[in-house]
């Protein structure tokens, strides 16, 4: 095969770069898998941002052999019209079936379940999903396999909770999602902008008013953000409040309590998603894949019976 030229699509980049974090950690082995196969790759950020804020804007080329999406929700308008030019696409980190692309994520409904059978297993009744992306279909989908994991164990659909730390307008079209997808999406509480003390305050009120005793958050960072409020306003982490996280990130679970966390195997994903795109791009017509890594739990000292159950 001739030498091509990969394009790696990132939605938003922060620097300094944080390669423990999915978006980070996948962009790095991705460059790697493409450059192992003896092929060239080209960062496309759509946003880039540091610590003042946006700092710089681009768009996607139209003259490369092949795209990678990173994490991309599901309203990005740059990916619609790759698709709508016919360039090959693989979608990486968010499960768009769409035609003419291929997609590998972890299994997250599978994440969902996995933390849903911690949950029940120490006794708790009333659980939420946190998110600081509420749009991602990733936290949709996770949030269907806790709720779903629930529902299995004979539970009521008002045991798991679903809250949007995030003021980003919700979507306008569902049409892309799937019909429980789509009806849990409508579910979302929001609270607005995370890092407002103010909607902390109020969230970890909602969380005491709906008696939530375990949180699974969107990724390790968020659980440990969300324990360390917790802590602040006098909550025990996790006699009172217990937490599961996601991406298994050292400097994030080592933290105290040692955080039970949900592995993606994200160089997988990325090696995966480097074969499919390359056979994608020998062959543009062929039937779209849609590929699922399995989740690993990691348990650790988060995770403990509620009060009440230890009494």
């Amino acid at each position: 095969m001739a030498r091509l030229r990969i394009g790696c699509v990132m939605s938003d980049i922060f620097f300094p770069m944080d390669d423990t974090q999915y978006t980070g950690h996948a962009w790095k082995c991705l460059h790697e898998a493409v450059l192992l196969q003896g092929h060239e790759v080209l960062t496309i950020a759509l946003r880039v941002y540091d610590e003042l804020g946006l700092r710089a804007q681009g768009d996607v080329p139209d003259d490369l052999d092949g795209y990678a999406f990173v994490a991309p929700q599901p309203d990005c308008t740059q990916l619609f019209r790759t698709l709508r030019h016919g360039l090959p696409v693989v979608v990486i980190g968010s499960k768009l079936a769409l035609r003419g692309s291929d997609c590998v994520d972890v299994d997250n409904r599978r994440v969902g379940q996995l933390v849903a059978e911690q949950f029940l297993k120490a006794g708790h009744e009333r659980v939420a999903f946190v998110t600081t992306s509420p749009l991602q279909l990733s936290s949709m989908e996770r949030h269907a396999g806790l709720k779903g994991g629930y529902l299995m164990a004979g539970k009521p659909p008002e045991s798991v909770h679903y809250y949007g730390l995030n003021e980003f307008a919700q979507l306008e079209d569902a049409a892309e999602l799937d019909e429980d997808l789509a009806k849990d999406w409508k579910t979302i509480e929001y609270f607005g902008w995370h890092a407002n003390p103010g909607v902390m305050d109020a969230f970890l009120h909602k969380l005491a008013e709906d008696r939530v005793t375990a949180l699974l958050a969107f990724n390790d960072q968020d659980a440990r953000m969300l324990t360390d409020h917790l802590i602040r306003s006098g909550r025990r982490v996790p006699s009172e409040v217990s937490v599961i996280g996601v991406d298994n990130v050292g400097r994030y679970v080592l933290g105290t309590p040692r955080l039970t966390s949900i592995g993606q195997n994200v160089p997988q994903i990325c090696r995966v998603a480097v074969r499919l795109l390359l056979a994608r791009i020998q062959n543009p017509s062929a039937e779209p894949q849609v590929i699922l890594v399995q989740p690993s739990l990691h348990e650790r000292g988060s995770v403990v019976p509620p009060l009440r159950s230890a009494a």
